[in-house]
């Protein structure tokens, strides 16, 4: 007699083929993880004026917690399309610096990334460029092709320009009229700069001097930085650090609106 091969029944026996695996203890490969929208850029002022400060070792506690909290996508904190890390300025002026990816901190934990961030950062520099900041950071999105999604560049530093020359008889708030943010104005629909760690002197400057027109600007002098710790719960591992990450999203990652200069 001839055997007739009906499809619903081969349909069912493979479901229960692999109804049998999975409770053997086989499981299939999850899938991929999906990046955010936000690309990140962190810079790290590593110039004398700043290091020499308590605050810059705060700023590395602080960045390690931030950057694993944003890679793991912890609390209501994005995960990003891309990370960057670099250092601002550099020993001359133009001076090109090496620019470290979300791949060099993925596999690590806080104290390793603080660990990464201490080898890579520990040297000083002599200016604080942010003119050359800004224009690195506009080369990296166009090679990279991250002109589409939303761009949030994160400042630690005192804020203060150096290696600008002010005209004879202007004041020295004419130093932050010379910040230029143009690389950045046109290139992608949402661009942010986050100013952490600066005097509330300096943080005021840039709002009232750093022209500017579409990007947005927010700034969390370092008095309100400081106080990043006493959210941390001993008793709690770092995923479970949801004070932490309510305080980040609150006092750093704060929604910007566009005040034009």
């Amino acid at each position: 007699m001839m055997t007739v091969f009906r499809p619903h029944k081969i349909a069912l026996a493979v479901l229960l083929g692999l109804a049998v695996q999975l409770a053997a203890g086989c499981s299939l490969k999850p899938p991929q993880t999906n990046r955010g929208r936000v690309t990140y850029f962190i810079g790290i002022d590593i110039s004398g004026s700043f290091k020499s400060k308590p605050e810059f070792d705060d700023s590395l506690k602080f960045l390690s917690y931030y950057i694993y909290a944003h890679l793991h996508g912890l609390g209501n904190l994005k995960s990003p399309k891309a990370l960057f890390v670099t250092s601002i300025g550099g020993d001359y002026k133009d001076d090109p610096q090496v620019f470290y990816s979300h791949y060099n901190f993925e596999n690590k934990n806080v104290d390793e990334i603080y660990a990464s961030l201490k080898q890579w950062f520990g040297e000083k520099n002599r200016l604080t460029d942010f003119n050359t900041f800004f224009q690195s950071v506009a080369k990296q999105v166009k090679k990279r092709n991250l002109t589409l999604t939303p761009l949030s560049v994160l400042i630690v530093s005192d804020g203060i320009p150096e290696g600008v020359k002010v005209k004879k008889g202007k004041s020295g708030k004419s130093s932050y009229a010379q910040i230029d943010l143009q690389p950045l104005e046109y290139l992608a629909r949402n661009v942010t700069i986050r100013l952490l760690y600066a005097s509330p002197k300096a943080c005021k400057n840039w709002e009232d001097f750093v022209p500017r027109k579409r990007v947005r600007l927010w700034t969390s002098a370092k008095e309100i930085m400081q106080s990043w710790q006493n959210q941390l719960l001993p008793e709690k591992s770092t995923e479970e650090q949801e004070k932490l990450f309510e305080w980040m999203q609150y006092n750093v990652d704060y929604r910007v609106r566009v005040k034009k200069f």
